[in-house]
């Protein structure tokens, strides 16, 4: 083949830009692509190889999110889906970092008057779809809209999951500048918080309210979502007993948001009354590890045999506690949840939910003579709030003996320190979701607000990174925000407006609500 051949090739939209391909000679042009990593089209691709390799290069996955996410920079205000039909952004949905679509609860306007919502994945080519398993995975069952960068198929018809036909949306040439030009100024590391693109509304009203009314703002939104919090514990208390309350939110504070509803389901499957009796029951076996293997085994983390690949200490616990679920299967029949529901795409190893049962089942082995409202009950601040806080930091400490202190999985050593099995940040969630609503309940609102604003700084989780972003922009002005008072805060506005709005901002409400505050405070301030 002759460089004139070459030239000729109808994948090309005008002169194509100077390209290392074009210098070579004779050789073989489909190998040539694959060499550089160009997609492939046969001829028919829709403007795939108009850059320089170089240039394509950089464009990865997570820039096609970029460009969709903040897509109000980038992208046309209306884009056409590949079967013709023009696409209206409402919403681009929540930035997914764990496992399934890359966008959670995307909405858009398809053709003039179909609203759609459900979920958006991104790929850099469309092959990508089939590539990746998405078609038969139940994780993207939920997909209404695939955006993709370059289309090396020439297929006009959609994806297809169980019989629905998923819109599709190529946006090379359907952003407001050149891609060459996005590459210079879009920079993916900073996404999805750290950029002006979370931006709301609310940002320019809370600018002007000042540093220290917005952090006064923030820490009563705080005390509104642990208001509620105790409004929910006292729903559980006088349906299913004060017990099954505080063990219920104990096990469901051990969770991120991936297994959050997972140990929420595991404290129904094995009630606080049956796992106590089952404790006094097994007097053979000491109580931290009858909790322990019970949580377990319910949990389907036990496995059903060794493998082989084990060392000598993992093959000893597991038939120590496979021995111990027997026994304790048998004799109650446990209905068992599946391991895959475990599975931690996309979060640390120290967070496994073997370690967080492991670390729970020390408190929970405290507490079975006595229960767990009458160990609460000790907690009661007749003093004050610096000897209440110490307390609980005892109370919810646990020891660093047991094979999970430094093992993340089944026969998997950490190679690092012992790590604690509920960390720093743990206890302090713990102490704001279960502790402090308790000690609501029980009618001590005004310490437990109290003692709110004094747990100290955590490490910011995906919804409050979300929230600083999308109310201060980048960076933050305001030192403080990792303070749990001020992290409840932000999680409760959350989901108080922000997640609750399928329409992004334009039909939140929090801005003309500051905007009333700050009319009712001048107001006030100057008088009639």
């Amino acid at each position: 083949m002759t460089r004139g051949h070459i030239t000729a090739i109808p994948c090309y939209r005008g002169t194509p830009p100077p390209s290392p391909l074009l210098r070579q000679g004779p050789f073989d042009y489909a190998q040539g692509l694959r060499q550089h990593r160009l997609p492939f089209s046969g001829g028919g691709d829709k403007g795939c190889h108009t850059h320089p390799p170089r240039t394509l290069s950089r464009m990865s996955e997570r820039f096609v999110r970029c460009l969709w996410y903040a897509h109000h920079r980038y992208l046309k205000e209306e884009v056409t889906s590949l079967d013709g039909k023009s696409v209206s952004i409402i919403s681009p949905g929540h930035w997914n970092n764990g496992r399934g679509p890359d966008f959670i609860g995307g909405v858009f306007r398809l053709g003039r008057v179909k609203r759609v919502c459900g979920d958006v994945e991104v790929h850099r080519c469309r092959g990508d779809w089939r590539a990746h398993g998405h078609k038969n995975d139940p994780a993207f069952s939920g997909v209404k809209l695939h955006v993709f960068l370059f289309d090396a198929d020439g297929n006009r018809r959609g994806e297809q999951r169980a019989g629905r036909n998923i819109t599709e949306i190529c946006l090379l040439d359907q952003t407001r500048r050149n891609l060459h030009s996005l590459l210079q100024g879009v920079k993916p590391e900073r996404y999805p918080y750290a950029t002006d693109a979370l931006r709301g509304r609310c940002s320019r009203v809370l600018h002007d309210l000042g540093g220290e009314r917005i952090m006064r703002l923030l820490r009563s939104a705080g005390e509104a979502r642990l208001a509620e919090k105790s409004l929910t514990f006292c729903g559980v208390a006088r349906s299913a007993g004060e017990e099954q309350a505080i063990y219920q939110s104990v096990l469901e504070s051990l969770g991120y948001a991936a297994h959050k509803n997972h140990f929420l389901q595991l404290s129904r499957r094995i009630p606080w009354n049956r796992l106590r009796e089952i404790v006094c029951t097994l007097r053979d076996s000491t109580a931290r590890m009858v909790i322990e293997t019970s949580l377990l085994g319910t949990a389907g983390l036990i496995p059903s045999r060794p493998e082989a690949s084990w060392d000598r200490e993992t093959k000893s616990y597991w038939r120590e506690c496979h021995t111990l679920w027997e026994r304790i299967h048998t004799a109650y029949s446990l209905r068992c949840m599946k391991s895959s529901y475990w599975k931690s795409w996309g979060s640390r190893p120290a967070n496994s939910p073997c370690r967080r049962i492991s670390g729970i089942s020390v408190l929970l082995a405290r507490a079975i003579p006595e229960g767990l409202a009458a160990m609460l009950h000790g907690l009661e601040p007749r003093d004050d709030t610096d000897r209440i806080e110490e307390q609980l930091r005892q109370l919810l400490a646990c020891g660093r003996e047991g094979y999970w202190q430094k093992r993340y999985a089944w026969g998997r050593h950490n190679r690092g320190p012992a790590a604690r099995l509920l960390g720093k940040n743990r206890i302090a969630e713990m102490i704001a979701n279960v502790i402090l609503p308790f000690l609501c309940y029980e009618g001590h609102g005004n310490a437990a607000r109290e003692l709110l604003h004094r747990i100290p700084s955590v490490a910011a989780n995906s919804v409050t990174k979300l929230m600083s972003a999308r109310l201060f922009g980048r960076p933050s002005p305001l030192p403080g925000l990792n303070r749990v008072s001020i992290q409840q805060g932000l999680i409760h506005m959350h989901k108080r407006f922000c997640g609750s709005h399928t329409d992004g901002c334009t039909q939140c409400l929090f801005p003309e609500l500051l905007s009333l505050t700050l009319m009712r405070r001048s107001a006030h301030m100057h008088g009639p």
